[in-house]
């Protein structure tokens, strides 16, 4: 994942957002994708949002694919709150493979994200 505000925590992969903003996050595969001789068939790239993040004012925009990465825009709620969205990128490389990534994406007050 590159993003500076990403996480790891036993749980998984945690990121904060600033609440009512649009980010790009990025998956990055180039260091598997090179290991393993394979690319990302940009054709299977999905990206999801956890039942229910819709209904709590979450948004997925356009996802931008190459055979090594996959980038898309994520809105989030226009208030901070508490409760960690799971964010999911589904993939298959050339070879077949399906490749499932993820991490939990958290609403921060902004004043609190910029200091």
């Amino acid at each position: 994942m590159v993003r500076e505000s990403i996480i790891a925590r036993p749980g998984g992969r945690e990121a904060y957002q600033p609440a009512g903003t649009t980010l790009d996050w990025t998956v990055d595969e180039s260091a598997d994708m090179t290991a393993t001789s394979a690319a990302i068939n940009t054709s299977t790239v999905a990206w999801a949002l956890e039942t229910g993040a819709t209904a709590a004012g979450w948004a997925l925009g356009a996802s931008v694919n190459t055979t090594t990465r996959s980038a898309v825009f994520i809105t989030a709620p226009a208030t901070a709150n508490n409760t960690p969205y799971r964010c999911t990128l589904t993939y298959q490389t050339t070879g077949g493979r399906t490749r499932v990534k993820a991490f939990w994406l958290l609403v921060v007050d902004p004043i609190l994200f910029y200091q």
